[in-house]
């Protein structure tokens, strides 16, 4: 029998795979896309609905915000789309994130190894469609990460991991911390849901703790569209800002109902892996409508605003 130590070293270097395997499989779709992606946002985000679908869409494409709001950003930069598109897409592009969560909760992993063995044989064929064989292979590497950690987690001794027991993690603001620092380091919410998604499943967390650390994840996302925004034009940097307070938004209007909402989910399904992501979805939606029908107003809030974000003259010095 595996001690619970050798399972750690073994579920960390899996989720160290399956971060490796996010980010490759995004990086392969980006670049071989970038041109498309940018004249799909272009085109599509003309009004609130579309830009929300977009980038809804090609969050869940690309399988990272923090990807399509830079885009956002930086086409706001270049003058391509306005802010109010830029806006749209970025709310989108927060709901967009919830795929992950569903793909690891629906167990669609077990898929995984069809994609690697596709993808390989893809990337042998001499023919243009080769470029995504390496795209379908980061899929399916990512998909098998997620098995194989399932399956160590399934192998830890619940007598000697009791998450209960742990007092700083029954403390929202440190779950909450712990979603922030995680995603800033990670750059990924996707990865930290996914992640989230896996231990819920075999009961090595609570919803407690999951949704503090959901929460505070994604708050941290909006990390890299600020820090991007350093070099960019003062609209630039309005509406990774806004990013910033859409999300801040949602973290401060939920907090009062933080038990209710717990209580609504454990009333609703019993199964711990469901509660999280239905609340990892709801919560994306509810700030998606919240600010969607408004963001016309909104947008002519934050342009009267002089923005200034901590660090830019710094950065600008270097």
């Amino acid at each position: 029998m595996i001690s619970n130590f050798n399972l750690l070293i073994l579920a960390v270097s899996t989720i160290s795979l399956f971060l490796y395997g996010l980010r490759s499989f995004s990086d392969e779709i980006k670049n071989n896309n970038a041109l498309k992606f940018r004249e799909r946002l272009s085109r599509f985000s003309h009004n609130r609905v579309s830009g929300f679908i977009v980038g809804g869409l090609l969050t869940a494409i690309i399988q990272s915000s923090s990807a399509v709001s830079g885009m956002a950003i930086a086409m706001v930069d270049a003058g391509v789309i306005s802010l109010q598109q830029a806006l749209s897409v970025l709310l989108g592009s927060n709901l967009g994130t919830t795929a992950t969560a569903w793909i690891v909760a629906l167990n669609l992993s077990s898929i995984g190894p069809y994609f690697i063995i596709f993808g390989t044989f893809l990337s042998a064929m001499p023919i243009k469609a080769h470029l995504y064989g390496k795209a379908f292979f980061y899929f399916g590497f990512t998909l098998f990460s997620i098995s194989l950690l399932s399956d160590y987690m399934a192998g830890f001794d619940r007598t000697e991991w009791e998450m209960e027991e742990l007092v700083l993690f029954q403390e929202f603001w440190f779950t909450l911390l712990v979603g922030l620092v995680l995603t800033i380091l990670l750059q990924s919410s996707s990865f930290v849901a996914g992640v989230l998604i896996v231990l819920a499943m075999h009961d090595l967390l609570t919803l407690h703790i999951a949704i503090g650390v959901i929460m505070g994840s994604n708050l941290g996302t909006t990390s890299t569209a600020l820090y991007q925004s350093l070099r960019y034009t003062p609209n630039a940097k309005r509406g990774a800002y806004a990013n910033f307070v859409f999300n801040l938004t949602g973290l401060i209007v939920f907090l009062p109902f933080l038990s209710l909402i717990e209580s609504a989910l454990a009333s609703f399904d019993n199964r711990l892996y469901l509660q999280v992501a239905i609340f990892h979805t709801v919560y994306h939606v509810f700030i998606g409508l919240a600010f969607t029908p408004f963001i016309g107003k909104f947008t002519n809030w934050i342009q009267s605003k002089e923005i200034h974000i901590p660090l830019e003259e710094e950065f600008n010095k270097e």
